[in-house]
Parts: structure tokens; sequence; C-alpha cells
């Protein structure tokens, strides 16, 4: 049987309906840009994250570029950033003018503190971006004691982690200001692209709603530099609500897929990098160890099971960066989790037989590996 790495047909099968009333709806009154969608949604998703306010945004890359303008971090500040992460996360800070510096990552592949902090102690740095990579949330306790401990603002990159919370804490809440992404592939994510700011802060919630009208407070009156046009259109916004009413119950299932594959793939040598704990994990993605993943996503390919890799070039290693101070650095664990990782199907309404099917196939792999390993070591002996 093939599995797909993500089935959208699936997820959006049950709302195909009411997303054709409001496509309908909105057609029919012509209400694009902005509107009473737009309004419900930011209303709804604030409500559901946790915070005061919500901006809909084009993008969550544009999200990222202007929670950095509302923190006024532009040239000659500092930002301290993970070298393990989507492009996007390291490219807005260097979009905003601002100077980049990477740390490594720990076990888990989340921005590692201990060395987020010896670089705050020498009080050069004026903001830090935590990235909630493949669905783990970054301890909040620990973000909170470094941003009060050392005056910095934090950005909370929360593009994987809809929903994730620690004791209680939502992914979203901690940071001056946190950013979504609505690309489709998310735990929530839109029929296109789009994304949100999230902020209890109303100065910088007053800033983002202007610099996402070229800097306008009310029509034809603009007060800062800097804006551009990035807004989440009102069609999406309607798809969205009626996805976010989804949200904790397709959550709950991701969860309960990557438990499947702990159980079909314990003692293996191929395993599962995360475990459940408690609901600090909303599994955008499962992420498995192995040696050569290349081979194994071809092997896998070979029985139509989709597969990706998330992600095979770590930032510090990137041809665009081969002029910045950190090209040469080494992080040992942002590296392994670029060369030395898979992601595997996980995706709400995927069935356990899916997921035997995958394991299936990784421990078939793994055993023909094992077999090949075997014959060179006895043609060399």
């Amino acid at each position: 049987m093939s599995v797909p790495f993500i089935d959208m047909y699936r997820i959006h099968f049950e709302l195909e309906e009411v997303f054709k009333e409001r496509f309908d709806e909105v057609l029919k009154n012509s209400a694009f840009i902005k509107g009473k969608y737009l309004k419900q949604f930011e209303q709804d998703f604030a409500r559901w994250v946790g915070t005061k306010h919500c901006l809909g945004v084009g993008s969550g890359h544009d999200g990222l570029i202007l929670s950095l303008k509302a923190l006024n971090v532009g040239p000659g500040d500092k930002v301290v950033a993970p070298a393990m992460t989507f492009i996007s996360t390291v490219e807005a800070i260097h979009e905003v003018g601002a100077s980049i510096e990477l740390v490594d990552v720990d076990s888990d592949g989340l921005i590692d503190l201990e060395r987020v902090e010896d670089l705050l102690k020498t009080g050069e740095y004026k903001c830090m971006i935590a990235v909630h990579l493949y669905g783990k949330m970054v301890n909040p306790h620990a973000l909170k004691r470094l941003k009060d401990k050392y005056g910095v603002f934090l950005l909370e990159d929360c593009a994987q982690a809809h929903g994730a919370n620690i004791d209680g804490i939502n992914a979203g809440t901690v940071g001056d200001v946190s950013e979504f992404s609505f690309y489709p592939g998310k735990n929530l994510g839109a029929l296109g692209d789009g994304g949100a700011v999230c902020t209890s802060n109303d100065l910088i919630a007053k800033k983002i709603e202007s610099l996402r009208e070229h800097g306008q407070t009310r029509k034809y009156h603009h007060e800062f530099l800097g804006g551009t046009t990035s807004r989440l259109d009102n069609l999406q916004a309607a798809f969205l609500i009626e996805k976010l009413k989804c949200m904790d119950e397709w959550n709950i299932q991701r969860q309960q897929i990557s438990l499947m594959y702990n159980a079909h793939l314990k003692g293996e040598e191929i395993s599962p990098v995360h475990n459940l704990n408690h609901n600090e994990h909303v599994f955008h993605l499962v992420v498995l160890n192995v040696a050569e993943p290349e081979k194994l996503g071809e092997f896998l390919s070979s029985k139509g099971i989709g597969h990706g890799r998330h992600y095979p070039i770590p930032i510090h290693h990137m041809e665009c960066f081969k002029e910045f101070s950190f090209y040469y650095s080494k992080f040992p664990n942002a590296e392994r989790f670029a060369y030395k990782t898979i992601s595997v199907p996980v995706f709400p309404g995927m069935t356990e037989t899916e997921v035997e099917n995958v394991c299936k196939a990784i421990k078939e792999y793994s055993k023909t590996t094992s077999v090949e390993s075997a014959h060179k070591l006895s043609q060399s002996a």
C-alpha cells in the first residue's frame, strides 16, 4: 500500500461543502481584502493561542519580518537564532539589516538555551528567536527566565507548533511577539499562503497592523516607514475559521500517530527522535534517526511511501551564507539533524494500517542493509 507524506484532500473532505459556501459568499460580496472573516479569524485565533491580539499577514515569513520591525530590530542589532531551522527564520534577520548569531540546537533539535545564555551574558544582543521546530515546544519557563534576566526581546517562531503547550503555557504566548505560518502543509494550513502574528502588547500589535499596510494608521495616513502589503486574504481567513475548529482533534490524532510509530519501531536501529511526554509536541513532523537518509528515502519511494528531509542542509552550510562569519562554524547537533534524519508521513486521518506499512518498509530496509553490511564484512575478511 502506498502512503502519501500528507493527504490534504483527506483532511479537507469533511469541510468541502462549508468551504464552497464561504467561497460563494466572498465571491458574491467581493470582500476579498480584509472583511468580516479576517476579523473573526483574528479574534478566534488569538483566543485559541492565548494572546490579546492576532494580525493576519500574507505569509509566515512576512510575519517574522514584521515582528522584527515592530521590535525595532535593525542595522547594528544582533539577533540569536538556531542553526537548525527553515531558512526563513534567519533570512528575516538579514532582511531587516540585523546581524545573525547562530547557536547549536539540543538533542531534540531545539535551540540550545545554555549556548544562548552564554551569548546573552555579553549584553550585546537585542533579540532571540526561539523556533518550536517539528511541532515541539521550547521550554517556556527557561525562555521567560532568559528574557527577563537579560532584558532581550523574544520572538517565537511557531510556524510548526500550532497548539503545542507545556504546563498550560501555549506556544506563542511567552515572547513579546510570535509568528505562525498557514502554509497548506502546516498543522493549521490555509488553502494557499498565509500567516499571522500574535502578541499581547498593544503597541506592538498597533505597529504590525500598520506595517502590513505600508505603515498607515488610517487610509492615506502613514505613520511608519518600512511597511509593505501583507494581509491575510478574507477568503483564506474564512477557510481557516472552519479548520481552527478541528485543530485540537487533529493535533490529538498527530500525537496518537507518533505513539504508533514509537510502538512499532521500539528497539529498532531506525527510530523516532521524539517522544510525547506531555502536550509539548503536536508532531507537525515525525522525524527518525537514520544513518543514511538518502538511501532510506529511495527505498521508501520504491514502496510508494512519502517522506521528507527537514532540513537536509543546516543554515551554516548553505551556499547563500558563504560570506557570513558562521559559514565555517561547527554545530554538531544541527548537522546531525540535517544529515542523519528523515521525516515520515503524519497527518490527520492517517490510519494505523498506513503507519504499520511505513514501519514495515523501514524494518525491511534495515534488514536489507544489515545483510549487505554482513556481506561486505565477509568479503573483506
